[in-house]
């Protein structure tokens, strides 16, 4: 038979530690979810301006399996070449972009996670950015 005495206390204990965790409102949250949105497309711009610098050099990267095979690419349409130029940036740029766009989502977050959960977060974000980091190195060697 469980305790009553027992039970209260530990929904103190649970209320207690929730305490520390801010309360908002849901217009409070929504605005603070347009924030990072806003601050995720700003970086996703930057990135993609950065990478159009170099859409030649994605192109080549993009073109390097087919012209191993003997093949060239076949455009159907005029501004099939401009589209290809401008989706290779977009793509780079969401690469380049994505450490940041990543940290506005935790700071989205973290704040409702209680101090136990984000503990984990040190070792995973160090996994997935060495991760990251070796796919493109492999990628930059080749």
């Amino acid at each position: 038979m469980v305790d009553p005495q027992e039970a209260i206390e530990k929904a103190r204990n649970a209320i207690t530690e929730r305490v520390e965790l801010p309360g908002m409102s849901l217009m409070e949250h929504l605005e603070e979810l347009r924030k990072r949105i806003v601050h995720s497309a700003i970086y996703l711009a930057i990135g993609f301006f950065i990478a159009y610098v170099f859409h030649e050099r994605l192109y080549g990267f993009v073109q390097a399996p087919l012209d191993k095979l003997g093949i060239k690419l076949n455009y159907t349409h005029p501004m099939d070449p401009l589209n290809l130029y401008l989706q290779v940036s977009f793509i780079g740029g969401a690469i380049l972009a994505s450490p940041f766009v990543l940290y506005q989502v935790w700071l989205f977050i973290a704040p409702g996670l209680y101090q136990k959960e984000k503990r984990f977060v040190i070792p995973f974000m160090t996994a997935t950015v060495g991760l990251f980091l070796a796919g493109e190195l492999r990628w930059l060697i080749q």
